[in-house]
């Protein structure tokens, strides 16, 4: 049985391990920033309509240019459109910004192979943990490794699929399971 120092260190190798996979992660591999993908300013030639989609005319001798089939399109395609304006205050439609659909993208992308990493970087803690000598400091990778291995699928799985997402968790559990059978209870069976 471990005595409280041990444990202390458990928790300790547990927590910091999960917090320096969490931290590399972010400063080896960043998550996509808005200002990279949407670099237009609202003072620029082009600008979003103050207004929600349907609003009012902002000059009733305007022409409706919100029902266009150019704007439709451009929402259909995931865009956001931009407008230009006459000096009578009239919007006019300008072009079609996907910057938030690619951004959307990327960061899809990201998630993917961040989970990926992550999630690896956990089970090879994992069964680090379960061939360590000293059986505490074992333990802390272990229990790190399962707590980063938590991180990943909750952080970044949440985007998916719920089918998918139900898959990723019970194969996780199976191999947490498998492991702890192989190293842990057959360990355990051959010193009887």
């Amino acid at each position: 049985m471990a005595d409280i120092k041990q444990i202390a260190i458990i928790v300790g190798i547990a927590v910091i391990f999960t917090a320096l996979v969490i931290v590399s992660m972010e400063a080896f591999y960043e998550t996509p920033k808005y200002d990279v993908y949407c670099n237009y300013t609202i003072s620029g030639p082009y600008r979003p309509y103050e207004k929600p989609y349907l609003a009012e005319i902002v000059n009733e001798s305007c022409n409706y240019v919100y029902e266009t089939q150019e704007v439709k399109n451009c929402y259909n395609e995931k865009g956001q459109p931009l407008f230009n304006y006459t000096k009578d205050k009239c919007p006019i439609f300008a072009k079609c910004d996907y910057c938030q659909k690619y951004l959307e993208d990327a960061t899809k992308k990201h998630s993917n192979l961040s989970f990926i990493i992550i999630a690896l970087i956990g089970i090879v803690a994992i069964v680090f943990g379960v061939l360590f000598k000293i059986e505490f400091i074992g333990s802390g990778f272990m229990y790190g490794g399962i707590a980063t291995l938590f991180y990943a699928t909750m952080r970044f799985l949440m985007e998916q699929n719920k089918y998918i997402r139900v898959i990723i968790l019970f194969l996780e559990l199976l191999i947490v399971l498998w492991i702890g059978y192989k190293k842990l209870y057959k360990k355990k069976d051959e010193h009887l």
